[in-house]
């Protein structure tokens, strides 16, 4: 250990470690843009958040992630210049900011961790209550989440927060009877003027080959066959409908982007830890003789 902590040998890993680290800071600030401006995560972290978090809290987190991502940008610039001019004001400004960094991190880690064990069982029923009283309700305040079941159950191929079934007792069920034959803001009550929809369009198995034709086509779906997708059950008319429920399709995601980001947090935790070592090497052997 003596060995690695010597002048050449400290110096040589944190120039190193800062190209590792500003490869981690550039990450995050894609990662920050991706959930800025792709709809499937604004639309998933809608259902997993339900009520409990307000909707703009996950700009909070992308902002977040390009803020951090900048300071680490920035923090690496310490890094690399002090190693190579032997500033200890510089490199113990670095340090600082590692361990600041590392702390976040080490809490963004403890997040996840929290998220894997916790946090999706506790929301799982006001998702469900949501989906039965908020839906397709002519609000702007339900507007979003009802968007983001539509797109759950286009993409994930999936009915309902449980099964198909969880329609029966839903309020969109129930303004679909009273305005039989009237066509709702989201085309979902009725597919013609004598018939009413059993479950929403999103339900239908689609022509996704159209897909391009529309930004939204979780909202305007290219169902194959929609008298067969609405009508009663049967195994005639199976195959037009899906009828796994999306609860279990949503987990899925939720935990592959668990699998992907608490142990990388923890992985760049550990190599910092190793930085900051080394970094407090580097500043003891400034002044010693190469």
């Amino acid at each position: 250990m003596a060995g690695c902590c010597g002048p050449k040998c400290s110096k040589a890993f944190v120039v190193f470690f800062n190209l590792l680290f500003w490869f981690s800071g550039c990450a995050l600030v894609a990662l920050g843009v991706i959930l800025l401006y792709d709809q499937m995560y604004s639309y998933l972290f809608t259902m997993l958040t339900a009520d409990q978090l307000p909707p703009q809290i996950l700009q909070y987190i992308a902002f977040g992630c390009i803020g951090l991502g900048g300071i680490i940008l920035f923090v690496g610039f310490f890094g690399c210049c002090g190693a190579l001019q032997d500033s200890k004001c510089m490199l113990g400004t670095y340090v600082f900011f590692l361990i600041l960094v590392f702390l976040l991190e080490a809490a963004a880690a403890g997040l996840g961790l929290y998220g894997w064990f916790y946090f999706p069982t506790s929301i799982r029923r006001e998702v469900q209550q949501k989906q039965l009283h908020n839906y397709g309700v002519t609000d702007p305040a339900n507007e979003h989440f009802t968007n983001a079941l539509n797109y759950v159950q286009y993409e994930f191929e999936c009915c309902g927060i449980e099964n198909k079934s969880d329609w029966d007792h839903s309020k969109w069920k129930s303004n679909a009877l009273q305005s039989l034959g009237s066509p709702s803001q989201y085309g979902q009550q009725t597919y013609n003027s004598n018939k009413k929809l059993t479950v929403p369009k999103t339900c239908c198995t689609a022509d996704k080959l159209q897909w391009q034709e529309s930004e939204e086509p979780w909202n305007t779906p290219k169902i194959k066959n929609e008298e067969h997708c609405q009508g009663p059950e049967s195994i005639d008319y199976k195959g037009y409908s899906y009828h796994r429920g999306c609860w279990e399709q949503i987990m899925t995601w939720y935990y592959r982007q668990q699998l992907c980001l608490t142990p990388t947090l923890a992985g760049l935790a550990f190599l910092q830890i190793i930085g900051i070592v080394f970094s407090i090497c580097l500043i003891r052997n400034i002044g010693e003789e190469v």
